[in-house]
């Protein structure tokens, strides 16, 4: 099966390859990314010039026989034949259990647009459509691409949406881009024509993940901005979110932000961190924001003060709650 990333590069390079060079006689788009594969279908079909009586859809598994047959189809009135076949499954497996060899050879005014989610590389149809045609991974987006993407719909809508707004999303919805999409598009409404959605629209309005709370919290206690540190800490114990859990997770940002800290003394660019930290990009450059708040040492001091405070919580020295209070306020006083 197709796996996560693989082979995967840009929207914006992949728009490129769909809409230039010459036009393909079967596209085959796959992946998990469906608000690509949605929007490539939709690109191609307007290059074509496929009128919606044209088309012919097919959703799951689809036979040889009644492929070629709408395929042979031609519609009143229009000068293509296009057929948009969506996860039939036929490029699944280590060999054909039928043979689709026929699209290989499609010429004329005859297009298929396959859409899937799996597929197997090795697999004998997708070789077919792969050196006849055009087959597109569309995987999950980088970071520069979601912000891209989002941009463009926020000026579509008259509209302008901060790099700060995206991080946000991106932590508090996930990676869907048809959700993101849908979240600009809700967001456009707060907003008048012209402006800007930033990070307050989009705390104001939307929903946010438990993890995307948490990361507002050890945010705001890295920032040394203790009465939001409190405020937040306390309205996600109301919420029964474990002490533990938020230690752990104020472990983990320091240790991060000290990391950051010791390659960027280095001179290592910010994709270079990302890499070598298994982090995304718009997670390192918060981080090296915030590292400017304490020196290299200072933020070593807190990794250890937090392994010490678990530790006696651990061993019941310490109140659960208690760890937390006394780590926001070890680090305001560094």
């Amino acid at each position: 099966m197709a796996k996560k990333g693989d082979n995967t590069i840009g929207a914006s390079e992949l728009a490129k390859q769909v809409m230039s060079g010459e036009i393909k006689n079967v596209y085959l788009f796959y992946g998990e990314e469906e608000y690509l594969k949605s929007f490539f279908t939709k690109s191609v079909l307007a290059r074509i010039g496929a009128s919606r009586e044209s088309v012919t859809w097919f959703d799951g598994k689809v036979s040889p026989v009644d492929l070629s047959a709408a395929l042979d189809v031609s519609p009143l009135l229009a000068e293509v034949t296009a057929v948009v076949v969506r996860d039939s499954g036929i490029f699944k497996g280590s060999s054909r259990t039928q043979d689709f060899s026929f699209l290989a050879e499609l010429e004329g005014d005859s297009f298929a647009i396959f859409r899937e989610t799996d597929v197997d590389r090795s697999n004998g149809n997708f070789k077919a459509v792969e050196s006849a045609g055009m087959a597109i991974m569309c995987g999950e987006q980088p970071d520069s691409e979601i912000t891209r993407l989002l941009a463009r719909k926020a000026g579509s809508l008259g509209r302008q949406i901060s790099t700060g707004a995206v991080a946000q999303l991106i932590r508090g919805k996930g990676r869907d881009l048809y959700m993101l999409v849908n979240e600009v598009d809700r967001l456009s409404f707060l907003v008048e024509e012209g402006g800007m959605i930033d990070e307050n629209t989009v705390r104001s309005a939307t929903e946010l993940s438990p993890e995307a709370r948490i990361y507002e919290f050890t945010d705001a206690v890295a920032e040394k901005k203790p009465e939001a540190a409190y405020e937040k800490y306390y309205s996600l114990l109301a919420e029964k979110e474990p002490p533990q859990r938020l230690l752990v997770s104020l472990a983990y940002h320091f240790r991060g932000l000290y990391n950051v800290a010791v390659l960027s003394e280095k001179g290592m660019n910010t994709a270079g961190m990302a890499a070598e930290l298994k982090l995304q990009e718009f997670i390192v450059r918060k981080y090296l924001k915030q590292c400017k708040i304490y020196t290299r040492d200072a933020l070593g001091d807190i990794v250890g003060f937090i392994a010490d405070v678990d530790i006696r919580g651990k061993s019941g020295l310490m109140g659960a709650e208690d760890m937390v209070e006394v780590v926001i306020s070890y680090v305001n006083s560094q």
